[in-house]
């Protein structure tokens, strides 16, 4: 997907095999564990060349499915965000949750 749209590729299809070689490269011991137990799991991934990926990886009947979702190299500013400025306060606090809830 291309933001938000599937893209055809040329790239030749990753065999199962492949996909938990991929896997077995960037997950630690405890990750496999957690594989085996049928749970998810959730990483941040960091290749080569810089880039930054939320990676999830879970086990299904097929073998290993995993997704890539690519983060930004630069974290946006507030004003980027195009956050009403009432929340600016918000980045201050150094701790804890916060939920906002109710319609706009």
């Amino acid at each position: 997907r291309v933001q938000g749209t599937l893209v055809h590729s040329d790239a030749p299809a990753i065999s199962a095999g492949g996909v938990e070689d991929l896997c077995r490269s960037f997950l630690f011991d405890d990750h496999w564990r957690q594989l085996k137990r049928g749970l998810e799991v959730r990483v941040l991934y960091h290749s080569a060349t810089g880039d930054r990926f939320r990676t999830t990886v879970m086990r299904q009947e097929s073998g290993l499915k995993v997704s890539f979702a690519c983060l930004p190299q630069q974290i946006p500013s507030f004003e980027a965000l195009g956050l009403p400025e009432l929340l600016s306060s918000f980045i201050e606090f150094r701790s804890g949750l916060v939920v906002l809830t109710g319609t706009m």
